[in-house]
């Protein structure tokens, strides 16, 4: 499955501090992607989509997670993710 596939998901965020901003304050579902549609290898097949995922409490507060884990989210790729180096999109 790709992004493309997802019709409920088209208005693609850079997933930093400034693109996090565009999300709603309220609970919800988000998909990260890698930036362009970029596919890669998956278990089975290709896709562009790096996770997808939900909270039930602010959108906002979730994505920054992300972008800033704590000591004990060691398994989290975010620091990363806010230098570009895998420039990823999000959308809510």
């Amino acid at each position: 499955m790709d992004s493309d596939q997802l019709t409920e998901f088209s208005d693609w965020y850079p997933l930093t501090n400034e693109g996090i901003k565009n999300a709603p304050d309220k609970k919800g579902t988000y998909v990260i992607r890698k930036e362009g549609g970029e596919r890669f290898g998956r278990f089975k097949e290709n896709s562009d989509i790096v996770y997808i995922g939900c909270t039930t409490n602010s959108l906002i507060e979730r994505l920054r997670g992300y972008l800033n884990p704590g000591q004990t989210q060691w398994a989290l790729p975010g620091k990363t993710w806010d230098k570009r180096e895998l420039n990823m999109k999000v959308d809510f």
